[in-house]
């Protein structure tokens, strides 16, 4: 009955995080009261344990000691300091929801359903994303008084669809998450004609969606799943179209070939494409390594407590008199609000992880036998965390909900035995 209710928490999350919420809350909380005992004997619980007591000291540290700095007034006389406060809100629940999810996600059965249930809850996603594109349907619309809202708003071309997010780059974020899975459950289907031709519509609209997003992110997203899904060999024939489509871009936007033969370049590929890399718009990219400059300089003046939560657009403002929101790296935000040390240990944590739980599913694993599911769960949060690194879709609630699943998925498959899997019981065409 409690796995139950995470499982309602889960297929709910994409269109209805409100209501998403309440049965995760609830799941969480029962699931910690009966396995208090093990969660606290857990190493890796107890990193982020530790990290829940270290972040609100610190935030007090912060209230109380932070003195006035000659080079950056502005963040001394317009800072609300209890923002830091309000920051922990992104990181206490989620270590939470880490620790106490982990029952639901502990066996390879458990993990396979998680990864249906995400697909089959994100049908609405697809939907928005499709009307909104297709159709010119726009919002926002409410349910429930407000507490399912569907944003929707207009398509800018250069921008792409965000179906229910409010942002494009958070569904590109999204659509990243369950590509791995959709494309596992159609490899997994051999003997069903119709659980495959099911899970080739859903395969289809999802890669269909993610590239409308337009989210660039996203795309080096979507070309990363393949080899990590299918094998190292896989590349084979993966580089050649990355190379040829790369050149064509080039040639779109370069200054190097003929006009003529520019405009017949342009002709071949689809407009919105050649133009999301035209160099009007690549000075962004060039900017934002300005960003993670300042960001470091910031943190380097302050690298034990850090300046505080949301403190860095008025830090930013004060040293180029530009409004940035956040670094657009989340390693960097955090180190800027509460740390170094805080960062490498919580970081630290998070890459070794990722670095075991690789070990486990593509080298001490038995070759003759291979588990698509996690293959497409590792892919799922490595790609996922890489994005967090030049945006930060992590402040959407859904996608840190998800963002901190995954990672206690990838803890649990650290500890559990080494099995043979029921599932993908020959090996990929690829990794012969």
């Amino acid at each position: 009955m409690i796995k139950k209710l995470f499982w309602i928490g889960i297929f709910l999350l994409a269109s209805a995080p409100g209501l998403a919420s309440i049965f995760l809350i609830i799941s969480g909380l029962l699931s910690s009261k009966k396995n208090f005992q093990k969660f606290v004997q857990d190493k890796w619980n107890l990193v982020f344990i530790f990290s829940s007591i270290l972040m609100p000291l610190f935030a007090l540290l912060q209230k109380n000691f932070i003195e006035p700095d000659a080079t950056i007034v502005p963040l001394i006389n317009n800072w609300e300091k209890s923002l830091t406060w309000v920051g922990l809100s992104n990181w206490l629940p989620l270590f939470f929801c880490f620790i106490a999810f982990q029952e639901y996600v502990s066996t390879e059965k458990d993990r396979n359903i998680f990864c249906k249930l995400l697909i089959a809850g994100s049908f609405p996603l697809i939907i928005s994303g499709f009307s909104q594109f297709f159709f010119q349907l726009y919002g926002p619309f409410e349910f429930l008084n407000g507490l399912i809202i569907w944003f929707q708003k207009p398509v800018n071309p250069m921008e792409g669809i965000s179906a229910v997010f409010s942002n494009q780059n958070y569904a590109g974020a999204w659509y990243c998450i369950i590509f791995p899975f959709s494309l596992a459950s159609f490899l997994d289907n051999k003997n069903s004609n119709l659980n495959k031709n099911i899970c080739l519509t859903f395969l289809i609209f999802i890669t269909i969606s993610l590239v409308l997003t337009s989210s660039r992110s996203a795309w080096i997203g979507l070309i990363t799943f393949i080899p990590l899904l299918m094998g190292i060999s896989s590349l084979i024939w993966i580089l050649p179209a990355i190379f040829l489509v790369s050149s064509l871009i080039l040639l779109a936007n370069g200054n190097f070939v003929s006009p003529d033969f520019q405009l017949l370049i342009r002709g071949v590929l689809p407009k919105w494409l050649w133009l999301k890399f035209a160099s009007e718009n690549y000075t962004y990219g060039l900017s934002r390594i300005e960003i993670w400059q300042a960001a470091i300089l910031f943190i380097l003046q302050r690298p034990i407590l850090g300046w505080g939560a949301a403190s860095f657009p008025l830090l930013y403002y004060s040293l180029n008199k530009d409004i940035i929101f956040h670094s657009h790296n989340l390693l960097l935000e955090f180190a800027l609000s509460y740390g170094i040390p805080l960062a490498v240990l919580i970081f630290g944590t998070i890459f070794l992880i990722c670095i075991l739980s690789f070990l486990k599913i593509y080298v001490n694993h038995n070759p003759r036998k291979i588990n698509l599911y996690d293959r497409a769960w590792f892919s799922a949060f490595v790609v996922l965390l890489l994005s967090q690194f030049v945006d930060i879709q992590y402040y959407d609630g859904r996608i840190s909900f998800i963002f901190w699943i995954l990672l206690a998925g990838l803890k649990e498959l650290i500890n559990s035995p080494k099995t043979i899997s029921n599932y993908s019981s020959e090996p990929l065409p690829t990794d012969q």
